[in-house]
């Protein structure tokens, strides 16, 4: 789970959380974590390769975006 929060300013006002670059940062992260891979007994896997497809070809674990 990634938490992003904001500091209240002087007059303890938060900023929005939901800015243009926050976006981009969440999208960089998911795209980092579908990149992981890992050496399983000579193999390379990625986390595709071993999640839960109760349906069909799609995860059923939540992405940094959900």
């Amino acid at each position: 789970m990634i938490v992003l929060a904001t500091i209240p300013d002087a007059n303890g006002i938060s900023p929005s959380i939901v800015t243009k670059n926050n976006i981009k940062l969440l999208f960089e992260i998911q795209k980092k974590v579908d990149g992981i891979r890992a050496n399983f007994f000579g193999s390379m896997i990625s986390l595709t390769d071993i999640c839960m497809k109760p349906i069909g070809q799609d995860c059923a674990t939540q992405s940094v975006l959900h």
